[in-house]
């Protein structure tokens, strides 16, 4: 049993298998993810697209506010 494992052959078998089980798991892996996106994507699509222009606006207000409140505390 000891002489099996030191085949050059069957190590590299071995070898040969990791690296296809390392590939479908990356392989995998990116599927999941873009899945993931996908699905992102469409929700974006039909429901947040809508209100991006608002929430940019939003944000950039509540910036202005506190930008003004920092600078005027500091004085």
């Amino acid at each position: 049993m000891n002489d099996l494992f030191r085949n050059t052959f069957i190590q590299a078998l071995g070898v040969a298998a990791l690296i296809y089980i390392s590939f479908q798991l990356l392989d995998w892996g990116i599927e999941v993810i873009l899945r993931i996106l996908r699905s992102f994507d469409n929700w974006y699509r039909i429901y947040g697209s809508k209100w991006a222009e608002e929430v940019a606006i939003t944000f950039g207000v509540l910036y202005l506010l506190f930008a003004a409140v920092i600078n005027s505390r500091s004085r």
